[in-house]
């Protein structure tokens, strides 16, 4: 079968059979770069997916297809997706299995990243209770959920349905995943900063320091994911007072994302804010004055819509240079 695809809706291009296509992943790549439009993916039948691949393997296409975008915060695409494996598992009459409660987890994680914490509990939970009810409670979806809802609570300070997730979610990651699993050092830290806004802070500490020793060990210390941890610990070290401390891993993980992700990615800027305003209420005003001018040479009137941080930073300077006296420029 030949699909006729718009294009830019003045014509029509010819896209090659599904045959053509030595597997169905690769035509799921290029459909994530954008040669073929997702939509045009749902006009095609669900026995003509059955003979490309398996129906999971074509469910898990899509959804990593849809992680993907989410990451990169192309939130229209990763809907796209998420639309995609609707049809056909509709069309194979699922809607209860564990790959319809897979999708739904992973619906959920777009309005997650959006900001739309109510839309992704719903999704949240109405996978939850379709994992239940099939007796799912250790396979790997249960425990991406169960770790997606322990993230949601702790976003949204409930602390105590954050903490009956978060602690489930460590059990079955060490069972199931081994503590190599990248899941499972990021569950380990979202515990830590949980149990930091509790005010237990010697728990707080016990699994911000387990999580980036196994992120050293695993990934690496000069990685996206262990500077996410260390930057966590420097926040509890600032809260206790210990600001050497705090000073030190302010400054290792403004390093580590610097050269991992660059001075223009939102987590630089993240540690960036944190250390200025530390350094101001210190009282060391030099050096939170050179911080926030360097947010500010970041902060771009183009980038102000993507960091929102734009006003915030031209009055955090604002109140700085009042202290410094400097009233003038104030």
């Amino acid at each position: 079968m030949t699909i006729f695809i718009p294009d830019n809706g003045r014509s029509f291009k010819t896209i090659p059979p599904l045959s053509a296509f030595s597997n169905f992943a690769k035509f799921l790549r290029i459909l994530a770069t954008g040669f073929i439009h997702l939509t045009a993916f749902l006009h095609i039948s669900a026995s003509q997916l059955m003979d490309s691949t398996n129906l999971n393997n074509t469910i898990d296409s899509l959804i990593q297809t849809s992680s993907q975008f989410t990451e990169r915060k192309e939130f229209s695409k990763a809907f796209e997706s998420i639309k995609a494996a609707y049809h056909i598992l509709e069309q194979h009459g699922d809607s209860s299995s564990l790959l319809y409660s897979k999708v739904c987890t992973y619906h959920g994680r777009i309005y997650f990243y959006m900001g739309e914490f109510s839309q992704a509990e719903n999704l949240y939970l109405k996978s939850n209770a379709v994992l239940n009810n099939g007796n799912h409670r250790n396979s790997k979806t249960y425990l991406t959920n169960i770790g997606c809802l322990g993230s949601l609570y702790l976003n949204t300070a409930k602390f105590e349905q954050a903490e009956n997730f978060l602690l489930e979610s460590n059990r079955l990651g060490i069972m199931i995943l081994g503590e190599k699993h990248p899941d499972v050092s990021l569950n380990l830290t979202n515990l830590g900063r949980l149990y930091r806004l509790m005010g237990m802070f010697d728990k707080s500490e016990h699994f911000l320091l387990e999580a980036i020793k196994l992120r050293e060990k695993y990934i690496g210390r000069n990685s996206k994911s262990c500077a996410f941890s260390i930057n966590s610990l420097a926040i509890l070290y600032k809260d206790l007072g210990n600001f050497n401390k705090a000073e030190k891993l302010y400054l290792e993980a403004l390093k580590i994302r610097e050269s991992v992700l660059g001075k223009d990615h939102e987590d630089y800027m993240a540690t960036l804010l944190n250390l200025a305003i530390m350094y101001k209420n210190l009282g060391n005003y030099e050096k939170s004055e050179t911080l926030y001018q360097e947010a500010l040479s970041i902060c771009t009137p183009k980038k102000e819509e993507e960091y929102l941080n734009y006003s915030s930073v031209l009055g955090n300077l604002g109140v700085l240079k009042y202290r410094m006296q400097n009233f003038e420029m104030a």
